[in-house]
């Protein structure tokens, strides 16, 4: 089973839930708890914020790991029924003390409707996909990144991600307990992959500027990266020592209407990474007299000039 995790719509009243073999039942404990399909456990139910799981375990196999308490979930209760053949395990996590009480009424409801002895061999286990949680940004580290329909090289392209993209992580796949070198991420509303290696959790600098054309002229600032409206990748804005920007060497308007003289860019309209829907006007960029670096006019500048320097920027 691949490793996603989708939410299924709330029902509209609280209301008992079963598990989709009909083995177990548990009463919600409120309206806007419902069920979720989640790869590493066999039964969830969650509100968003407290979440009730629950394992079904022959009689005799080793119980599941647990972490008693931690910073996603500070209070947790963990029970356990069994029947002559079968061993559930139960663990309500909940983000307060006080919502933990409510969790242990509804775990207090759980019934067992018939018995049904998993039948997962070993090696069933080792191949099966989970997801290890991560739910956080990460940052593209490669040109492009190609976004995928599965975990695997095999699977369809779907879009693709840019150097310096931040991504949302859902997890990491998992198969057999282990990582699988891949992430969910989320794309375009939805769930994609792409490949673990090509993401990290630290923003990456700045590409570095060209310091010779090979005409002469040299870069006499830090380059800024700009984009196209699409999200791909252009180049590194840099100002030169002739008194003009370049993109890849390739003059930039210093009028600031947003397009280039000439060449292979001639018309397009770039962004910057850090204000997205802003077109990045050349004539904003200031110089910092105390260091040399190239900052947007304003407050971006005034911050740096303050914060590295400790003067007041104007």
């Amino acid at each position: 089973m691949m490793g996603v995790m989708l939410v299924t719509a709330f029902p509209a009243c609280a209301e008992t839930l079963t598990t989709a073999d009909g083995v177990l039942s548990i009463e919600a404990p409120a309206d806007n708890w419902a069920e979720v399909t989640d790869p590493n456990h066999w039964f969830v139910i969650t509100d968003g914020k407290n979440t009730i799981t629950a394992e079904h375990l022959s009689n005799g196999e080793n119980l599941p790991a647990t972490e008693i308490a931690g910073s996603s979930y500070p209070a947790v209760y963990q029970a356990f029924i069994s029947t002559k053949d079968e061993v559930f395990v139960l663990k309500g996590q909940a983000a307060t003390e006080e919502e933990l009480a409510t969790v242990m009424e509804a775990i207090g409801t759980v019934k067992v409707l018939k018995t049904a002895i998993p039948k997962e061999t070993e090696a069933a286990a080792a191949s099966e996909f989970g997801l290890r949680l991560i739910n956080a940004t990460y940052y593209v580290t490669t040109d492009e990144l190609n976004v995928r329909n599965g975990c695997s090289t095999d699977d369809a392209v779907v879009g693709t991600f840019y150097y310096g993209n931040a991504v949302t992580v859902n997890g990491a796949v998992t198969r057999g307990g282990s990582d699988y070198g891949w992430y969910q991420v989320q794309y375009n509303g939805g769930a994609a992959y792409v490949s673990a290696g090509f993401l990290s959790d630290t923003k990456p600098a700045e590409k570095a500027a060209s310091k010779d054309t090979g005409t002469g002229k040299k870069s006499v600032g830090s380059g800024f990266s700009v984009y196209r409206e699409d999200g791909s990748y252009v180049g590194e804005l840099v100002p030169y020592d002739d008194g003009h920007y370049y993109i890849n060497e390739v003059p930039y308007d210093s009028n600031g209407d947003g397009s280039f003289y000439g060449g292979a860019g001639a018309g397009m309209t770039v962004y910057t990474y850090d204000a997205w829907e802003k077109l990045f006007n050349v004539s904003d960029l200031v110089q910092c007299e105390y260091c040399g670096e190239w900052f947007t006019a304003g407050s971006e500048y005034r911050n740096h000039v303050m914060a590295a320097h400790g003067v007041s920027g104007e």
